[in-house]
């Protein structure tokens, strides 16, 4: 037998009816016709107790939803959620099983409200795992619930919107303060977050406390238990070698080198791949051209790093003329280059995490205004077609009526990176 909604359940529907009724954009008479009085749902909107259950149960029928409580399955979800932050933060290769685990399970509760909602935030961040699919605005959206989740979903929830945020809006600060200002990462239970804050501290140029965060986890985190997550630290604390004492970082990428090599078999490959274009970013940077060739050669053999890397390895066959010409009077036009061989950098690294629009936008606006600025050679228009052709072939299967129009489209953008390349 069901008790009444308790208490802390009850600010918890409080804020999931407010985000369902905005989310869905229903005007609140709507809501409230035949349920309760415009002053009753005004409680719930800011967040008090309401007495009456049945109103709570009749606005959550409205989106298809039910309130019920076993506390024998809280007891049990708690248990399965920690696991699966453990799993999670270790990059553990079980960690998938245990995610589809909690998936079964709460696919089987039907239509319960929290469990409904505890199964969005997992499969879309199962989907980040599986599919490498980046879904932003439904992050967002969940960030705005966040405190209606169990605390080790929530650690799980805000690594995610962290991660999201930083692809996104490096250049929007105040997004990430708001984050800090909602949970505390620097104290987190979940090891990835801790070293989330130290990626702040880092951006901001906070070099001395990043170092002593990164002392702290170094002592905690086992490399030869938890090789990935000790290596994801090691990224970190190159990042900071590279702002504050650049001319060690040969020291270290041989140290990256020994530890990728001694754990290999411990390692999801796509994270060693992904730690060694961050190593040769940081080697072309402090102008070790050669070795960050070797390395970028290497990273580009993987089919997500082609495209980032043929620019990067163009821009370092260009710096290492560059560097046998210190007096040349063109030397701060040179340089600027490499800006905006970054800007192309950018592109590729970020373009799905974009929509269809924005990309279009920036291919014709960035990349193509770049090209005729720098006077690259030919192959940067095979790159050029190939990303064409897919994204538009893309968008065609998912609007097959504008195929005309975006043929269209398509052929204009090619036509005009053929003159500037050309």
């Amino acid at each position: 037998m069901q008790l009444g909604i308790s208490e802390k359940d009850k600010e918890r529907l409080n804020c999931i009816i407010r985000w369902l009724q905005l989310k869905h954009h229903i005007k609140v008479e709507n809501m409230i016709e035949g349920i309760c009085s415009r002053g009753t749902y005004n409680k719930i909107r800011k967040g008090e107790a309401v007495k009456n259950d049945e109103i709570y149960e009749r606005l959550l029928a409205i989106f298809g939803y039910e309130y019920t409580y076993d506390e024998q399955q809280e007891a049990e979800l708690e248990i399965m959620f920690r696991e699966l932050r453990l799993k999670a933060d270790r990059y553990d290769p079980d960690r998938q099983n245990t995610m589809d685990e909690c998936i079964r399970y709460l696919k089987a509760q039907g239509n319960s409200v929290f469990c409904s909602l505890y199964l969005e935030a997992l499969e879309m961040i199962n989907d980040y795992w599986n599919k490498d699919i980046s879904d932003r605005d439904h992050a967002e959206e969940l960030f705005q619930i966040i405190s209606i989740f169990p605390d080790p979903l929530i650690d799980m929830l805000m690594d995610f919107v962290f991660r999201m945020r930083w692809n996104a809006h490096l250049d929007r600060p105040e997004l990430f303060e708001e984050l800090m200002d909602v949970y505390d990462f620097k104290h987190s239970a979940c090891i990835s977050n801790r070293m989330n804050y130290i990626h702040i501290l880092i951006f901001n140029r906070r070099n001395f406390d990043a170092a002593m965060e990164i002392d702290k986890l170094e002592k905690l985190i086992d490399p030869n238990r938890n090789a990935a997550q000790y290596l994801r630290l090691f990224v970190f604390k190159l990042q900071m070698i590279n702002n504050i004492q650049g001319k060690s970082i040969l020291e270290y990428y041989e140290q990256l080198k020994c530890f990728l090599h001694t754990h290999y078999e411990q390692l999801p490959y796509k994270q060693s791949m992904s730690s060694l274009y961050n190593i040769g970013i940081y080697l072309f940077d402090q102008g070790h051209f050669d070795e960050a060739k070797k390395v970028l050669e290497y990273v580009g053999k993987l089919p997500r790093y082609k495209y980032k890397t043929y620019i990067l390895l163009q821009g370092i066959s260009r710096q290492v003329d560059h560097c046998r010409l210190k007096t040349n009077p063109d030397l701060d036009r040179l340089q600027d280059e490499s800006h905006k061989l970054q800007a192309m950098v950018n592109y590729f690294c970020h373009r799905k995490e974009k929509t269809f629009d924005e990309q279009v936008n920036e291919l014709n606006q960035v990349v193509c205004t770049y090209m005729e600025k720098s006077g690259l050679d030919d192959p940067f228009y095979e790159i050029f077609r190939d990303e064409m052709t897919a994204l538009f072939d893309e968008e065609c299967a998912r609007v097959p009526e504008n195929r005309a129009v975006l043929t269209r489209r398509k052929y204009h953008l090619l036509r005009k990176f053929r003159q500037v390349v050309e």
